[in-house]
């Protein structure tokens, strides 16, 4: 619990001049990763999603720490991508989730399309995690919603 605190803390300080950098300090992206996996709304996904846009969108550090954060690009893809690739923190390949996004077909397009812009807007910070995406599937999956 203190660690937590002073984590906490520590973000607060580092927010006051970089709110993104403060969030992440505060180990935002694991906290997104867990209610992703649990949401079954879209109304409550979608700015889940758009979290995740901003923070990839922030710094290329701050894209490499959503990449690498644990369980968080298998989320997206299983859940609102219905896909399966290769977690980069994993030591095998994602199975795609039991748990499905209960919605209208036009809930989860939408919930779908910020889903492969996380992914893109990630694979735009840099060479290498758009090669790591690409050397999982994510591109692939994100190809065949597209193309759907």
């Amino acid at each position: 619990p203190e660690a937590d605190e002073e984590d906490f803390e520590d973000g607060v300080e580092t927010a006051k001049s970089d709110p993104v950098a403060g969030l992440l300090e505060m180990l935002l992206l694991p906290k997104i990763s867990a209610l992703l996996a649990v949401v079954s709304s879209p109304s409550a996904a979608k700015p889940l999603l758009q979290l995740l846009i901003m923070v990839a969108g922030h710094s290329v550090g701050a894209a490499e720490q959503l990449y690498n954060t644990p369980g968080l690009i298998q989320v997206v893809l299983t859940k609102f991508l219905e896909t399966t690739a290769r977690d980069p923190g994993a030591k095998e390949d994602l199975t795609v989730h039991d748990i499905r996004l209960e919605a209208s077909p036009g809930d989860r397009c939408v919930c779908a399309i910020l889903a492969a812009r996380v992914l893109k807007v990630v694979s735009q910070a840099s060479s290498t995690l758009c090669a790591a995406l690409c050397l999982s599937g994510a591109i692939d999956a994100i190809k065949q919603h597209l193309l759907y």
